[in-house]
């Protein structure tokens, strides 16, 4: 997990200075960091929520009762 902000294109880059924390989910990132993706569904950083990365793994959409982050 790192800590991330938007760059001018939208687009996510790493800040230390930033207060958003992802998930690093894809080996060979730019930013160099140890990451796995064994299902190949995960974008190259995912938001820190356990219920919305498992389902997304599992290929299933999360109940309405469970909040996504972005």
């Amino acid at each position: 997990m790192q800590l991330f902000g938007k760059d001018a294109e939208g687009a996510w880059a790493l800040d230390e200075a930033s207060t958003t924390r992802r998930l690093v989910c894809t080996s060979g990132n730019p930013w160099g960091l140890p990451a796995k993706d064994r299902s190949g569904r995960l974008e190259a950083t995912e938001p820190p929520d356990l219920a919305a990365l498992l389902a997304k793994i599992d290929g299933r959409s999360l109940p309405a009762s469970i909040p996504q982050s972005n």
